[in-house]
This record gives C-alpha cells, structure tokens and sequence, in this order.
C-alpha cells in the first residue's frame, strides 16, 4: 500500500511485530513498513521530497507522519550522504577525522563521523550533521543505523557469481549508485552520483566502467532504467545491460510499492 501521509489508523496499535525501515537523504525522506511474515504480509510505503536538507525539513517530515513514531519491532535507518569518503583497513580508524578534514568539504556546523566495513578491505567514513543525527538517534532510540552505500556493495557482493565480476547500476530519481566488484570477489568500484535523467546515468556508467564492459545489472525505478538501458545502447550498440534480477521475496515487496528506493528492500530482508 502506497499512501501520501503514515497516519497511526494505516495499523495496528501493537506494532511490536512489525518493521520499519527509513531512508534519510538531504533530498528525500522514504518509509517502508512491513507486517508479520506471511502470504499476505502487510506493506505500507511512503516518499517524499523534502524541502532541503536543513534539520528542520526532515523534522517536519517525519512529525507529519506520525505512524513512523509507534514502537516498532525493528527499526532500520539508512543514511545517504555525499560527504562520505572510503578509506582502506590499513589505515588507523584514529586518522579518519584528519582524512575527513582534509578530503571533504568544510562544514560550518558541527559534524558527527559514523563508519561502516566495506567488503572486508575498507571502511565508509561519513560526515553527518551533528544535530541531525542527534535527532534521528533520540526519535529512534532502538534504531539500527547504517548507511545506504554499504547496505548496496553488501547487496552485490551478494548476488556476485562464484570467480566472476559483478556491475551493478541503481537508479531511483536524482540518484545512480554505481557498484563493481572484480572477478577475485574485491570491491573495484563504488560510487553515488546525482542525476537529471537516463542521459545523466548511462554517462556516468559510460565514464566509470567504460564502454568495453563485460557485463552490467541495472536496477531501480523502472522508467529510469529502461530509459537509461536504451541510451547505453545508442551509445555503444554491442552494449546488452540487463535489468537487476531480484530475489523473490524483494520482487514482491518491490511490486507492492515500486518506487521506494531498493536499498529499503534490501535491508528490510537482511
């Protein structure tokens, strides 16, 4: 079920078996809420642009959707940033805010750095806003934060064949994540860029794997990715880019609420 407004009469007031999983970006607010396990699993889905990526947006954002605030049985929440940086294992966690000053942008206001392993050889270091993530903790006190970027290279090194490489495209509006691992199973390439349409997409997919790619998987808002499959195709016409297969239990869930980003999906399953 898709609704423009989480209101506490979409569920029932025990929650404690259910989920909820959020999507926090400085462009958007996403809610997937999922019922009991079963055949006819309940699925309520929420998206909203937010007004900008002040604070008082997302504030506002999740106040007017107050079902989000019940006690949930679990409670997910995934963080996009783009001030993020990738830092190999070998390198001290104690140098990361030396490494955040030094390769990010400066920020008047007070930053809070949250990490996460990425495929056993780096670690996702991002800067968040320090009162902006005081807020989502004290709102979500149970909550499991992460961050989006690493619950999609977990996704792909997933689904990667045994002694095979893997090329994985999402896209959902205003954003492609581009992920790669090489045949030895390694981490090669991932990265969020922001989009203005299909054209956006296949140049950047053009421009990181290069058009003498094997193989590529395009998944996300289906518009966009048709769209961007055939622009790959003028573009370099041996190109054959194939849509994401995903795993039954996400299929149904994604075909229930189709433009909820996938990361929610892969995260409400893990």
């Amino acid at each position: 079920m898709t609704v423009t407004r989480l209101t506490p009469d979409l569920a029932p007031a025990d929650l404690t078996a259910w989920q909820l999983v959020l999507k926090v970006s400085p462009e958007a607010f996403s809610a997937l809420i999922l019922g009991p396990q079963g055949p006819e699993r309940a699925v309520i889905a929420h998206s909203e642009p937010l007004a900008d990526s002040t604070l008082e947006s997302l504030e506002n954002a999740i106040y007017d959707n107050p079902l989000i605030l019940s006690d949930f049985g679990r409670v997910d929440i995934l963080i996009a940033s783009s001030q993020r940086v990738m830092i190999p294992v070998s390198v001290p966690e104690e140098m990361d805010e030396e490494i955040v000053e030094a390769m990010l942008p400066d920020s008047d206001a007070p930053r809070r750095l949250i990490s996460a392993p990425v495929a056993g050889e780096s670690r996702l270091v991002a800067a968040l806003d320090a009162e902006m993530l005081s807020f989502i903790s004290r709102t979500f006190p149970d909550g499991r934060i992460s961050m989006s970027m690493t619950m999609l290279v977990e996704a792909v090194g997933n689904m990667r064949p045994e002694s095979e490489a893997v090329n994985v495209a999402f896209i959902e509006p205003g954003e492609l994540t581009l992920i790669s691992f090489n045949s030895e199973g390694r981490l090669a390439f991932a990265n969020r860029f922001g989009i203005d349409g299909a054209p956006d997409c296949a140049y950047f997919i053009l421009a990181a794997l290069g058009p003498e790619v094997e193989a590529l998987c395009i998944g996300g808002d289906a518009d966009l990715r048709n769209e961007t499959i055939e622009q790959l195709r003028l573009a370099v016409p041996d190109f054959e880019p194939t849509p994401l297969f995903l795993t039954p239990q996400i299929a149904d869930l994604r075909c229930r609420a189709d433009y909820i980003p996938l990361d929610l999906f892969y995260a409400a399953v893990k």
